[in-house]
């Protein structure tokens, strides 16, 4: 009985630190940047957002690069973008996107983004037309 009884307590603490662990780790992956512009800017899907404050999270650590754009509060996604991996020779200390040229008067269109301290980012994928606007320039 009293084996029975350690089994029982042996699994469920397996079972309870399976259950935990990932949750614990996931967390502590999730890049999150709090990122202003001062100019309009176009991410994948056509979508243009106005100048102003915006939070950029990776949605999943198994599939790091999907992006999710909230507003400053957080409140509420206004968009969900696909990426591709993207690399720098060094990491810096603060975050950093950069933007496609566009003609004068069009917003800028969003290229990658870089967390602080990382060698590896997010390149936005943007559909055939859009790669072809910009290869025209």
């Amino acid at each position: 009985m009293t084996l029975l009884r350690t089994l029982a307590t042996g699994l469920c603490v397996i079972l309870l630190c399976v259950l935990v662990s990932p949750k614990a780790m996931a967390d502590g992956l999730k890049p999150k940047a709090i990122i202003t512009f001062s100019v309009p800017f176009e991410v994948p899907g056509n979508m243009v957002l106005p100048p102003g404050t915006y939070v950029f999270r990776l949605v999943d650590v198994s599939n790091r690069h999907i992006v999710q754009i909230y507003n400053q509060d957080e409140t509420r996604v206004l968009t969900t973008v696909r990426a591709i991996a993207d690399y720098r020779l060094k990491p810096i200390s603060e975050t950093v996107v950069t933007f496609d040229e566009r003609p004068a008067g069009q917003p800028a269109l969003l290229r990658a983004w870089f967390y602080p301290g990382r060698l590896d980012g997010n390149q936005f994928v943007y559909d055939r037309n859009m790669h072809a606007q910009v290869a025209k320039m």
